[in-house]
């Protein structure tokens, strides 16, 4: 209870004041007691109110009853990855950053993200350079395209904030906004390094020519013996020079990937000269690379001292090489297993290679002129098991697949404006009777006979006994060569009841693309109507698609355009 003011004209003004004073400082402790007291029961009340937040989360989702073990298991599946593809390579800066979204969701997410080293060993660095004053679009004035320049970061507080407050805000120096760009770009390296631990790294640096570059190169050579894949995009001659000169060693390095400058100049004919302390030779004995991928690069003899037979797969697109040099290096490559090219040259019907232990094999032929080559395929691939080509103007299906693969049991085409051969395809599908998965995109290759090769019938022979996966499109029937009624047979042949012997697998998917504004339009209704009715694995697709031919294959892919693209 307050104690009641005295009668202040009985007391002296002095004493008066005094005990005044006394009162207001009871007071200000009083109030500070119970400030302290209301403080601890409120922080109290928002504990009991977060425990019951997170009981209800807890039981109205599922995902928060996982322990931590399952939540790491399905997080694995999320781990970064690069596209095995150079030409198809649009996903690998959105899956980097993966890692760093699950660790944003939740502390306990963020704690089992953290715990996984895979998820922090794939490293994306894009250095494209950035500027203080970044040009901003402005349109056109008098036939010149303008730009006017934008503060991306305008104000940095130094240390004395109070200070700084009084003071008018200074713009940032370009030195200033490399070296916060270059401190920032160095601790993300820094984090993922660490969380990564002892795994296995792959790298994909591209557009390394900036301020920052040297720092993160540096940084990622000090963990050189943890390198498993590298992949270099545009590099300059410099930064190959900063991976030699470190002369460290990769043990580990397995894949590298190297993708030159759009145009060839005389640093592109060093690119790979200056790597090659990455590559298996006598510069680097302990070099263990099995997979090289080539784009845009220039090769000369002698030019990159490389032990090609310890190569197991090799890419090559849009490079040059000189003729002799590539007999060379196709002659050594005796433990290959796996070979894709893009290439203009025609050395595939040319020189007469073997290829004992391969497997794989893609090529994407882009001759100039018309019908360039004859067939077929000169390399010796005994053991070949799939095989794609891409073309243009080519004479027959025949002239463009090996003859001596007889194990031969995937075959994806893309010829365009092949001459109709009566009985060319027939003999095709004889050289393979252990084909499995048949893609024929293009024109001309089927004809009522080529059909009918394929019905089985129990009184006459017929084609590719273990065949269980056909696409074609409507173009690889040849016009006016074949009838609607002879497909359905096949089809019933395939699908049907007879396809149960030892003798004949029975077809497991057939997919049909077609141009609905044609009279194809009419046969994809009826295989849709087949489908229902029987319930069989038919996929009838329209053609508003790209058929995409990349090192793993011919690929066909949605667009996004309303029109069909063939890429080659």
């Amino acid at each position: 209870m307050l104690t009641p003011v005295p009668n202040r004209r009985a007391s002296s003004p002095t004493r008066l004041r005094r005990d005044i004073e006394a009162q207001i400082m009871a007071l200000d402790v009083s109030i500070k007691e119970i400030q302290l007291k209301l403080s601890d029961l409120q922080l109290q009340r928002a504990a009991l109110v977060s425990e019951v937040d997170q009981l209800a989360i807890d039981f109205s989702t599922p995902i928060h009853l996982l322990p931590p073990e399952i939540i790491g298991e399905i997080f694995q599946y999320f781990q970064p990855y690069f596209s095995s593809s150079l030409l198809t390579d649009a996903e690998s800066k959105q899956t980097a950053r993966i890692p760093w979204f699950l660790g944003s969701v939740c502390h306990s997410w963020r704690q089992v993200a953290m715990s996984l080293p895979a998820l922090w060993s794939v490293l994306n660095i894009n250095d494209t350079p950035r500027y203080v004053d970044s040009p901003v679009w402005t349109g056109h004035e008098d036939g010149v395209a303008r730009h006017t320049p934008q503060h991306w970061l305008t104000y940095l507080p130094s240390d004395d904030f109070e200070v700084e407050l009084q003071q008018s805000p200074r713009d940032t120096t370009q030195e200033d906004f490399e070296g916060f760009y270059t401190e920032n770009r160095l601790e993300i390296v820094k984090a993922c390094l660490e969380r990564s631990g002892t795994h296995g790294l792959s790298l994909r640096l591209r557009n390394m020519n900036v301020f920052a570059s040297k720092f993160i190169l540096d940084l990622l050579l000090q963990h050189a013996r943890r390198w498993e894949q590298i992949f270099l995009v545009d590099p300059p001659l410099a930064v190959c020079l900063q991976i030699r000169n470190r002369r460290r060693l990769f043990p580990r390095l397995r894949h590298l990937t190297v993708e030159g400058p759009q145009w060839w100049s005389e640093q592109t004919t060093s690119i790979l000269s200056a790597l090659d302390s990455l590559l298996p030779g006598s510069a680097s004995p302990l070099a263990r690379v099995t997979e090289i991928k080539l784009f845009n690069i220039v090769l000369k003899e002698g030019s990159v001292p490389i032990q090609w037979s310890g190569i197991k797969k090799y890419s090559e697109v849009a490079c040059y090489i000189d003729p002799s040099y590539r007999t060379i290096i196709f002659q050594q490559l005796v433990n290959l297993v796996s070979l894709s090219i893009q290439t203009i040259s025609d050395f595939m019907w040319t020189e007469h290679i073997l290829f004992p232990n391969l497997r794989y094999a893609s090529f994407a032929y882009k001759q100039h002129g018309e019908f360039a080559v004859e067939g077929p395929i000169l390399f010796e691939m005994p053991n070949l098991e799939d095989f794609s080509i891409s073309a243009w103007r080519m004479r027959s299906l025949s002239d463009c697949v090996p003859r001596r693969s007889s194990h031969l049991r995937r075959l994806s085409v893309l010829l365009m404006c092949v001459d109709v051969c009566q009985g060319d395809t027939e003999q095709v599908f004889a050289l393979f009777p252990e084909l499995e998965d048949v893609s024929l995109w293009g024109s001309n290759y089927l004809t009522d006979s080529t059909l009918e090769s394929l019905t089985p019938s129990p009184r006459r022979p017929y084609l590719l006994p273990r065949l269980e996966t056909l696409c074609l499109s409507s173009t690889a029937f040849a016009h006016g060569e074949c009838k609607w009624t002879t497909l359905l047979d096949m089809i019933h042949g395939r699908f049907g009841p007879l396809a149960t012997t030892a003798a004949l697998s029975r077809l497991r998917s057939l997919e049909y693309v077609y141009d609905p504004a044609g009279y194809d339009d009419e046969v994809g209704k009826a295989l849709r109507t087949l489908q229902r009715q029987q319930g069989w694995d038919i996929r009838v697709r329209t053609n508003h698609h790209r058929i995409l031919w990349t090192e793993l294959g011919i690929q066909w892919l949605p667009s996004l355009t309303s029109e069909p693209t063939v890429w080659y």
